[in-house]
């Protein structure tokens, strides 16, 4: 599996740097989180929080294959304006709260967190997961849509994400003993398991500890 960089096209180039941002994250997120979605067993009727969900790439597909749950959309408010959970038509399923998730998060079932953490250093990571569980009702649980980086010097993704990251952003990727099971411990979670979906991407499971 492979990583492919784009240039800026046409119906992007001419965006404001924000916007451009979210409306690539939203073409990338399409593709690649279609596979650790339907590989996931939601439980049914639960409330699924996206923490700095963008425009709703993951959320969308979330609500479209699990017609039984409630959605919400938790990002800045001038992020919120621009969703696209409209695309699920006539659906009362879900609903856009504002807020910043370095203080708090709304109260939910199962938090999803696509490419979340690893834009932040352990301190700030550690404070949005902790935010999570303080937020998550009893039986919740944390799913992280990271990649995971494997151990020896063999090529992957992550490894290139890796510097990608560190380049633009103060955080990076994380193994999974090293760095996550601590991470989230430290937020009061425990790791409970790790699905691997046919992509690239991983579904990291917390659970309150």
């Amino acid at each position: 599996m492979s990583i492919t960089l784009r240039c800026p096209n046409r119906a992007t180039a001419d965006l404001p740097p924000e916007e451009e941002f979210h409306t690539g994250m939203m073409s990338m997120t399409e593709p690649e989180i279609q596979d650790p979605v339907r590989s996931y067993d939601f439980p049914e009727g639960a409330t699924v929080v996206d923490v700095g969900g963008g425009y709703g790439g993951v959320l969308l597909p979330v609500l479209r294959d699990n017609p039984t749950l409630h959605g919400i959309l938790y990002d800045q408010e001038h992020v919120l304006a621009k969703h696209r959970l409209t695309e699920l038509g006539a659906d009362n399923r879900w609903e856009t709260v504002p807020g910043d998730f370095f203080e708090k998060c709304p109260e939910g079932d199962v938090y999803l967190l696509k490419y979340i953490t690893h834009d932040w250093d352990d301190e700030r990571a550690v404070r949005i997961l902790r935010n999570c569980r303080k937020a998550m009702k009893p039986g919740g649980r944390v799913l992280l849509f990271d990649m995971k980086i494997p151990p020896g010097n063999s090529p992957h993704p992550g490894k290139l994400m890796d510097v990608i990251v560190m380049a633009i952003y103060p955080g990076r990727e994380r193994a999974e003993e090293e760095d996550f099971r601590q991470l989230l411990a430290d937020a009061g979670l425990r790791l409970n398991r790790i699905i691997n979906a046919t992509s690239y991407l991983s579904t990291i499971e917390a659970v309150a500890a």
